[in-house]
């Protein structure tokens, strides 16, 4: 078994190897160094790692050269993205044959930031949100934001351990957003590795929920997006079909589904589930099928139905707590999820 294992991982590490086209060793050096000193909080003591043989000066001659194809030029944004692709292909590859092939994939995306308050001379530097949990005082700070896309593996013993595997990450420039990023991410993963082949979730929360990614969505045939719903957004049930001709310009949006008093669902059910702590507890699930969001004259959302998820609605005991959700689904036009797996 640990044969295998160790075999397994060499063949892995040299096809990594062969994807650096310069100081591949000291880069391998280096992602040793990181992999074992996760918490490191500076350079330096990456470059005093037992993993890391070479002096401090080979640290940045490793950064300078990543990704490079020729040694005389610096790799322009294409170049480095094709080359982080090549990165992200092999991850990808690794996570198809750990699962079966019918396997639905899952992915989390989501934005953190890398405070960098005191480095003045750093390039776009901006204002990021981060958490603080010090009362009275805003959730930012200065520095870089990065948008992270992870493939959720489904083996229990992951599962357990919380393991995810990063897929995919970039830094979010000062003219760009989380969500913008993120769906670049997503495009990437979806169509140019071995997840093509797969029907794929991703799943976000409030912030993702906007007309670019209901547009964008809605170019990828195998892959639905759930995200949180925000409560002020404004969704519609797609217009009622007219067969009479009538003046004026055809109806865009049909009845307006108020999200705090919605109206009678399309679909609803009640299954049971188990806790961690082994508690036992019934959740009602409503589902509003082909919804729209108000869009406008460049962002036609009206085009791209999805369906909506409410409420959720425990009961404890014979007690009633009640979590408003608001999931969306983006799916293709015309498709429906089987609800609840059925």
């Amino acid at each position: 078994m640990i044969t295998t294992i160790v075999s397994k991982f060499q063949w892995f590490r040299n096809r990594l190897f062969r994807l650096f086209h310069y100081r591949a060793g000291a880069t391998m050096d280096l992602i040793d160094a990181l992999a074992a000193t996760p918490t490191t909080d500076s350079v330096v003591k990456l470059s005093l790692s037992s993993l890391f043989g070479r002096t401090y000066s080979s640290l940045t001659d490793v950064l300078s050269s990543l990704f490079r194809t020729n040694l005389k030029t610096l790799p322009t944004d294409d170049e480095r993205n094709e080359q982080t692709l090549k990165v992200t292909q092999l991850l990808a590859e690794e996570c198809v044959t750990s699962a079966l092939q019918n396997d639905i994939a899952l992915f989390a995306i989501d934005c953190t930031a890398d405070p960098r308050i005191y480095a003045d001379k750093v390039r776009d530097r901006t204002m990021v949100h981060t958490p603080n949990h010090v009362p009275g005082q805003k959730p930012i700070t200065v520095g870089h934001e990065y948008s992270v896309l992870v493939y959720l593996p489904d083996r229990e013993e992951d599962k357990e351990r919380h393991w995810v595997v990063p897929l995919s990450v970039k830094r979010v420039n000062s003219h760009q957003s989380g969500p913008e990023v993120g769906l670049l991410q997503l495009e990437q993963i979806a169509n140019h590795t071995v997840f093509k082949h797969r029907f794929c979730i991703s799943v976000t929360d409030a912030a993702y929920s906007i007309r670019k990614w209901v547009i964008g969505g809605s170019k990828l045939p195998h892959v639905v997006h759930i995200a949180r719903l925000r409560g002020n957004r404004k969704v519609y049930r797609m217009p009622v079909d007219i067969k009479e001709p009538r003046r004026g310009r055809p109806q865009i949006y049909g009845e307006e589904l108020l999200l705090q008093d919605p109206s009678e669902p399309d679909l609803e059910e009640i299954t049971t589930m188990v806790s961690r702590k082994g508690r036992a507890y019934q959740v009602l699930l409503q589902r509003w099928n082909d919804v729209i969001m108000q869009g406008s004259k460049d962002e036609p959302t009206h085009e791209h139905p999805f369906d909506l998820l409410s409420t959720l609605q425990l009961f404890w005991g014979g007690c009633l707590s009640i979590f408003d959700l608001g999931v969306v689904y983006f799916p293709r036009k015309g498709l429906h999820i089987p609800f609840l797996g059925k």
